[in-house]
């Protein structure tokens, strides 16, 4: 749910019709994946439950011939995928810790621009983002406002 690895948004043209380069970075954090196969060994050991025996639940993946905490990991590098809502690719930080807005929005290095959208959250957020994207546009609003 808060995954400490970081992927990435490039310009990879002149032309504002072409697709940015987006590298998502899966699993590329050493403890992400550990949390990963932490989690499927809890389910497993969760499904085993005397209290859950009625429902007959049985697992579906990684599956019966994935057992060791490499090839859970490796399942894990191989399936893993966005819950679609990414966020953080102009995040609010410093420049120096890779930044891209600062604390009234406006992108490093350009004059009179600013994001006001959720790619300046800088971690993902254990809840679905809506209510904090419109706080983020309302603080926006005043931020833009109070300048005029």
């Amino acid at each position: 749910m808060h995954p400490l690895s970081r992927g990435s948004v490039h310009i990879s043209s002149t032309d504002p019709l072409t697709l940015p380069t987006i590298n998502l970075s899966w699993a590329d954090n050493d403890y992400d994946i550990g949390v990963l196969v932490e989690g499927v060994k809890f389910a497993r050991r969760l499904i085993q439950a005397d209290s859950l025996a009625a429902i007959q639940a049985r697992e579906l993946a990684p599956g019966p011939s994935i057992q060791t905490d490499d090839q859970i990991a490796g399942f894990g590098r191989q399936n893993a995928g966005t819950v679609f809502h990414p966020l953080g690719t102009a995040a609010m930080l410093p420049r120096e810790k890779g930044g891209v807005v600062d604390h009234k929005l406006r992108v490093y290095g350009t004059k009179n621009l600013r994001v006001v959208d959720a790619s300046i959250i800088p971690v993902q957020l254990g809840a679905h983002p809506m209510a904090t994207i419109y706080a983020i546009a309302e603080k926006a609003a005043d931020i833009i406002k109070s300048g005029h």
